[in-house]
């Protein structure tokens, strides 16, 4: 029996038990009740139907990955039902999810949108003892694991490889064999270098930490600087943001002094070049924008291999099928995009005033989402990677300006009576006000309540 036909009596006719589900099917059910309830509301003509029912009867599932076949076979059902028959169908999707959450741990993509976390909790790192009881303690219950566990030794060097990987054009994160994303790689093996840098510290070789520091840094900000993905940059941003905390920390704690951080390039704020990611943004939305446009005006638009952004060679498959269905609102979409790559262009203080006074509802479509992540992370007023990525950039330059203002001033209470009496310099980059003081934080006001991470830095008694 079809892959389609079975999915559709475990549903419907209480096969639950009866079905075993593989990690790739079941990792798509996490997601597709919201596609197919957007099916549902929006409706589904005959011809659609009839081309997916094609498809489900003249494919083998070997050549197709699970996920489309439950895209299809959601397409196959679905047709013109009201309202109630769709949450009726998306309930049921909800109900099978529950039953084999503890049976298979559920895929969670999270880590996509936020890299607040790594691998050891972060309170350790931004504890408020003092040095000697605080770093010594992360960095044995690391070495401890290095000690157990091999494979760290192995994460640590593939992260150093990864340091002075040579981008290619374009530039990507290499696939290392692991059993972490990519991302998790980067992040755990970030964690490991500050461990090994942190020991320098420990044994007085402050030369020697200030210099393998200062390439950490700078090292981070090139793969920022060269990478032409937006999710890579914002992980990286996180990373440099880490080292800048850290060496707050150690500054504010008398471990390192204004004349050794003052020899290096740490404190450098980050470049025009650095804050623009407008060519690299605009690039991804135009591609995007074509395809979309080709396939909302030709459903037989030949996507070409070279078009990366659709994902799998799946989805390629699928997306002209799903655009005969006219689901989008194309003119609602080109009109809010426009309207945002216009003001990337603006300086941070007029940027943040004109997408406040935005008012362009777009709705958050599911099926133009499956054409890309992307486009729908975009686009979206209260999720756009694009806003968190400004928000951020720009949050981590200030603070990389407090840390200037620190060493400067030699107390956070210094820097703020400065600002006060409105020293340029000091003060924020959107509304020109000057930092305060937040819940043992200084902190600036900034584009996002959610980017305070990157705006704030603890402040250590």
């Amino acid at each position: 029996m079809k892959f389609a036909s079975l999915i559709l009596l475990f549903l419907t006719a209480g096969m639950v038990q009866s079905k075993s589900f593989s990690s790739a099917e079941y990792q798509a059910m996490q997601w597709v009740g919201a596609t197919f309830l957007s099916l549902l509301l929006i409706g589904v003509d005959d011809q659609l139907q009839e081309d997916v029912r094609t498809f489900l009867e003249n494919d083998e599932p070997k050549n197709w990955d699970d996920n489309a076949y439950i895209y299809l076979w959601a397409i196959d059902v679905a047709s013109e039902n009201t309202y109630e028959t769709g949450k009726e169908m998306s309930r049921k999707v909800v109900e099978a999810n529950s039953r084999y959450k503890y049976e298979m741990e559920p895929y969670d993509s999270s880590f996509l949108y936020e890299y607040e976390y790594i691998s050891t909790s972060n309170k350790d790192f931004y504890c408020t003892y003092s040095f000697n009881d605080c770093f010594p303690a992360i960095y044995l219950e690391i070495e401890n694991a290095l000690k157990h566990v091999k494979t760290d030794y192995v994460m640590y060097e593939r992260y150093q490889q990864f340091l002075k990987y040579e981008h290619t054009s374009p530039p990507y994160i290499p696939k290392f064999e692991a059993p972490w994303p990519n991302v998790s790689v980067l992040t755990y093996g970030h964690q490991l270098n500050q461990a090994v840098m942190i020991e320098k510290l420990f044994n007085h070789e402050h030369g020697e930490f200030i210099r393998l520091f200062e390439d950490d840094t700078l090292n981070l900000k090139t793969m920022y600087s060269k990478t032409n993905s937006a999710l890579n940059k914002m992980v990286l941003l996180s990373l440099i943001d880490k080292n800048i905390e850290l060496i707050g920390h150690l500054f504010q704690l008398q471990h390192i002094d204004a004349e050794l951080l003052n020899s290096t390039k740490i404190l450098q704020l980050l470049t025009a070049t650095e804050l623009s990611g407008y060519e690299m943004l605009a690039f991804e939305l135009r591609v995007m924008m074509k395809i979309v446009q080709e396939l909302s005006e030709n459903p037989h638009y030949l996507i070409k291999p070279s078009d990366k952004y659709l994902g799998s060679a799946i989805t390629k498959k699928l997306m002209p099928l799903v655009f005969k269905a006219n689901l989008t609102l194309n003119s609602m979409y080109h009109e809010y995009v426009s309207k945002v790559l216009e003001y990337s262009k603006l300086a941070p203080a007029d940027f943040y005033i004109q997408y406040d006074q935005l008012n362009v509802n777009v709705k958050y479509d599911y099926i133009r989402a499956s054409v890309s992540s992307y486009l729908a992370s975009f686009i979206t007023n209260d999720k756009s990677i694009y806003l968190r990525y400004q928000g951020r950039i720009h949050s981590l330059n200030m603070k990389i300006q407090l840390l200037n203002a620190l060493v400067e001033q030699g107390s956070f209470e210094k820097v703020i009576v400065k600002a006060e009496q409105g020293h340029q310099p000091y003060l924020n980059h959107y509304d020109q006000s000057p930092p305060y003081f937040e819940n043992d934080k200084i902190c600036y006001s900034g584009l996002f309540e959610f980017n305070d991470k990157f705006r704030c830095m603890s402040v250590l008694n």
